[in-house]
């Protein structure tokens, strides 16, 4: 419900009014843009959760639609049948349904989001995303000397792009993270010290980038249970 309504709560440019933070006696209240944030990060993973239990409870309503028509058609006795055969054959009729479009509806999300990762990875063989990369990976090896200060940015930039998409469940997370697994890896621990200039700058810079560059390489980066970033950015209005 919460992300259906909430864009149309927000002004013209996508964002919300920056109100700042109350303070209430000795406690700290987070502003309203932080609460949305948060609320945003939990809708998106009980997006992700219900759409693992689908599958098994499309197989499971399937099971019993099947095994309750069957005791209503041969095992119940004549009287049951003729005061319940009716209503509970359009019961069931209608469980039909809704269990094949919940499935039909699952399996369009999958092949949506996975038709967005191709088109996503398929953009990082360009000529242009791949220029960058050498220069970067040229500086990274080189451990040091001028620092390419333009393309780390058009990488970094995409790479967090890359990841709100899987964040946001735009595109898919497994496909992504098979082919740019080590990848994210590299980019991080080799531009660690320039990302974390950038953190001070804005501690929300490249976050979702290293969110999932720690998440996907765990045997690298000793951490804490991560948590997703606070800040998700607006939705698009159409």
């Amino acid at each position: 419900m919460v992300a259906i309504f909430l864009p149309y709560f927000q002004e013209r440019k996508g964002r919300l009014p920056r109100l700042a933070p109350l303070t209430v006696g000795n406690a700290h209240v987070p502003s309203i843009r932080r609460v949305v944030a948060r609320l945003r990060v939990l809708a998106a993973g009980l997006r992700k959760r219900v759409d693992r239990i689908i599958r098994p409870f499309s197989y499971a309503l399937l099971a019993v639609v099947f095994f309750a028509e069957l005791f209503f058609l041969f095992l119940a006795n004549p009287a049951t049948q003729s005061i319940y055969l009716t209503p509970i054959s359009i019961l069931l009729s209608a469980l039909t349904a809704t269990c094949g479009w919940m499935w039909s509806g699952h399996i369009n999300r999958r092949i949506a989001k996975r038709t967005v990762a191709i088109e996503l990875l398929l953009h990082l063989r360009g000529k242009e995303i791949n220029d960058w990369k050498s220069k970067v990976y040229k500086y990274i090896s080189d451990g040091g000397g001028e620092v390419p200060d333009e393309d780390i940015q058009k990488v970094l930039g995409y790479y967090e792009f890359l990841s709100i998409s899987v964040m946001r469940g735009a595109a898919d997370e497994a496909m992504i993270e098979q082919s740019q697994k080590y990848v994210y890896y590299r980019l991080y621990s080799g531009l660690k010290p320039y990302i974390d200039k950038a953190i001070e700058r804005h501690k929300d810079n490249y976050c979702h980038f290293i969110y999932y560059a720690k998440r996907w390489n765990p045997e690298h980066f000793q951490t804490t249970p991560l948590r997703p970033p606070n800040y998700v950015p607006p939705d698009t209005e159409f």
